[in-house]
């Protein structure tokens, strides 16, 4: 059975549920503006990458990376692994900086272990962001809650000046999943 978002989401032509949480996550914080560069971790199956490809218009530069192909969208594409030793220089082949990093990475879910697996998910992205994210740029952060949430969010806020955590609406209830805004890199 579709929840409202997954119904809203097919009605308007977005690859999944999840481009609510960007919109609501763009909304509160004004994240997206024309003419960024923005970098997508884990952007299978394109829903946010939609989403930017629409406030961006023909401003700007896209780059999507994930392990699984993305098809039919005119965005830059990486089938890579974030976690390839690789990764910084094949991003720097496309653009040096970035405005904007995104991360909705998130692990197979298995059960007990995938707070400890989203975080490494979550510190790569942070790893990825502190290289190739320009001075003042933002980054958004999706992690499940776990026993080292809060000592990641420190860590983020001697990185950026302004660090949040909240649940967008169409997070599911049931989901530990939260999203962390890191605004302003130091």
């Amino acid at each position: 059975m579709q929840d409202k978002f997954s119904k809203k989401a097919r009605i308007e032509g977005y690859k999944a549920r999840s481009v609510y949480k960007l919109q609501d996550l763009d909304k509160k914080y004004k994240l997206i503006k024309k003419n960024q560069k923005i970098l997508d971790l884990g952007c299978w199956p394109g829903s946010w990458l939609q989403y930017c490809q629409n406030k961006l218009g023909n401003t700007g530069l896209i780059l999507g990376i994930d392990k699984q192909e993305i098809l039919g969208l005119d965005v830059n594409f990486l089938k890579k692994d974030v976690m390839d030793k690789d990764i910084i220089s094949e991003i720097r082949k496309i653009s040096v900086d970035f405005d904007l990093v995104l991360s909705d990475l998130a692990p197979k879910t298995t059960g007990t272990l995938d707070s400890d697996l989203s975080l490494d998910l979550s510190n790569r992205a942070l790893y990825i962001a502190e290289n190739v994210l320009r001075y003042k740029g933002n980054f958004l952060v999706k992690i499940f809650q776990g026993k080292d949430t809060n000592k990641f969010i420190e860590k983020l806020k001697k990185k950026f000046r302004f660090v949040k955590s909240t649940k967008p609406m169409a997070s599911k209830k049931t989901s530990k999943e939260i999203y962390i805004i890191c605004l302003l890199k130091r």
